[in-house]
């Protein structure tokens, strides 16, 4: 969901986070036993700068986008 934080700016954010339980029992043939848990982060930021000269060719807008993620595992043991 976007969120406008002034008139020329605004970001997008978003989080996530998940459990993995993943249990087996194959008698003599082993077993499996894994927890996982997970995130992710993921947030966009664009910003309007307004640009004026006298010729039409400056005149305008110019948008500067930026992004950054980041998503992770971590095993547990047990």
């Amino acid at each position: 969901m976007p969120i406008d934080i002034t008139k020329w700016w605004n970001a997008f954010i978003n989080f996530n986070f998940n459990y993995i339980n993943n249990q087996a029992d194959y008698g003599a043939n082993g077993s499996v036993n894994v927890q996982v848990f997970g995130y992710n982060f993921f947030n966009n930021t664009l910003s309007f700068l307004a640009i004026s000269g006298k010729g039409k060719s400056l005149a305008g807008t110019l948008a500067l986008e930026f992004g950054v993620g980041y998503s992770s595992l971590i095993q547990v043991t047990v």
